[in-house]
């Protein structure tokens, strides 16, 4: 289900203000509407990943409303998705590259004991 986007802009506000009760209630309305909607989007990404970057989002939206302007016509979930996209595509390349440089250690290794 869509949120409410009045009440997101309300929730932001609060945020604003200093309301730490709103954190949780942003957490709560868009978490697992923003990791369903990441999940759909790139199937073959890990559930895990996906609710990393997720909740990274969330937790640093929360932590620093003030980079969400709501001037700009761009709804607070569209932000909150890219910002979570953003996250997980940066998990991702950080696993590919782990990957890489232990396929590049053990091939080291291997050449050394030759």
């Amino acid at each position: 289900m869509e949120p409410d986007q009045q009440r997101l802009l309300d929730l932001h506000r609060r945020l604003l203000a200093g309301d730490r009760v709103a954190t949780e209630a942003v957490i709560s309305a868009l978490l697992t509407p923003l990791s369903q909607e990441i999940q759909r989007k790139y199937p073959r990404t890990d559930a895990h990943q996906v609710g990393e970057g997720v909740t990274d989002a969330l937790l640093d939206y929360c932590e620093r409303p003030a980079t969400f302007d709501a001037t700009r016509n761009v709804p607070l979930d569209r932000f909150l998705s890219q910002a979570a996209w953003s996250n997980v595509r940066d998990l991702l390349r950080g696993e590919k590259l782990r990957k890489l440089r232990e396929e590049t250690r053990f091939e080291l290794v291997r050449i050394q004991r030759r």
